[in-house]
């Protein structure tokens, strides 16, 4: 039970950067806890206003990007600048720090035009303080990377890597969780580029980084093990890829971020995988899951869910001409009827079949797979 002094704004501090650690490792549900205990202090304080309270919002921000829940996010770094403008910090570190991680939002969402706004105004407000070298600034230098990444500018993305590698090591911080992300986002140039040798060398270090420093069972663990999964099976080894996506899953589970815009990635590809390997109604299943999750997070308009979509109609398609081939029947809307006897109960399509009919009630003469495009794809439907 805590005595009256620790409900002070030093107190608030210290629960902030508490939660910072937890957050870092992991533990979101602890970190909540703390930051959220954190920004009370604040208020109650009367110190709602001020650079300590701005990065107790700030911290929250972090904390709902972790959870997936991006609005949220959105909201606590508006609250986090409105913070500043009043507190006449709009053109300090403090907002710069606000900057960049909306701009990280935006980049998530696949608004680059935001995102360079915010990314390149961040930066010139840190060069106006002389805090260049700093890890905050240096945060915002590899989000402006993966934004080119995200952008296919591969190039440009090594180059922002590079100049945030160079200010880590100036600060001797090679040893911490940013400086592992960073390893992790240079490994994601070099499988970019085909160069499964130094993709999977620089994912196992950022895996070994991140265990060194007690992350090891952060969301960043498992995108960097989702990686090394791609990798084995690029290289021919499936079965050990599936190891590793299960693996990367149980730190998902772990987190309490098993509905977040990673664990969609996980699951997109451990389905890719084992619909490779012939396993249509597993890889059907993880599909599923990683469109709902997308759909959830309103990230269907990014390039990674039209990749998911784009898979998910080819497994469909797939399936389709195996029962043509199978039955002879044609697949159109007016043949559903003799497709649901033909089919059992326990089918994927079957079950498909029989959703999309209840939720989008064809035409006669539509292709099926019109319906179960519209029925899938159409949020409204």
């Amino acid at each position: 039970e805590r005595a009256d002094n620790t409900r002070c704004p030093e107190a608030a501090s210290i629960l902030r950067h508490r939660g910072v650690i937890l957050l870092q490792r992991g533990d979101l549900h602890g970190a909540r806890l703390l930051l959220e205990d954190a920004f009370a202090i604040h208020l109650a304080t009367g110190t709602e206003n001020g650079s300590d309270a701005a990065n107790a919002q700030q911290s929250l921000g972090d904390l709902f990007f972790a959870l997936g829940d991006f609005d949220e996010g959105l909201k606590s770094l508006e609250l986090s600048w409105q913070n500043c403008l009043v507190s006449n910090l709009g053109h300090s570190p403090d907002a710069a720090a606000v900057l960049w991680r909306q701009g990280r939002l935006h980049v998530v969402r696949c608004d680059f035009k935001s995102a360079t706004e915010a990314l390149y105004s961040a930066r010139a407000m840190y060069q106006d303080a002389g805090m260049m070298k700093t890890i905050d600034a240096a945060s915002a230098l590899r989000w402006m990377g993966i934004c080119h990444y995200q952008q296919g500018e591969l190039d440009q993305a090594m180059a922002c890597y590079d100049e945030c590698w160079a200010v880590f090591q100036e600060l001797d911080t090679i040893l911490s969780y940013e400086a592992a992300n960073l390893q992790a986002n240079i490994g994601a140039v070099a499988l970019a580029r085909e160069d499964l040798g130094s993709a999977r060398a620089n994912f196992e270090a950022a895996v070994e980084l991140f265990q060194r420093i007690g992350a090891g069972k952060s969301t960043q663990a498992a995108a960097a093990f989702r990686h090394i999964a791609l990798i084995h099976v690029r290289e021919g080894n499936p079965a050990r890829g599936l190891a590793v996506f299960q693996e990367a899953w149980e730190i998902l589970k772990g987190c309490g971020t098993t509905a977040t815009l990673e664990a969609s990635k996980v699951l997109y590809h451990w389905a890719w995988t084992l619909r490779s390997m012939g396993q249509a109604e597993a890889a059907w299943q993880k599909h599923s899951a990683a469109w709902k999750t997308l759909r959830d997070h309103n990230l269907m308009e990014s390039s990674f869910a039209k990749e998911v979509r784009k898979n998910m109609l080819e497994q469909m398609a797939e399936q389709f001409r195996q029962f043509e081939e199978e039955t002879g029947v044609s697949l159109t809307s007016a043949s559903i009827a003799l497709l649901m006897a033909k089919l059992g109960a326990e089918s994927v399509t079957s079950q498909i079949v029989e959703v999309a009919l209840q939720q989008c009630p064809p035409d006669p003469g539509v292709p099926l797979y019109e319906v179960f495009l519209k029925w899938i794809f159409e949020p409204d439907c």
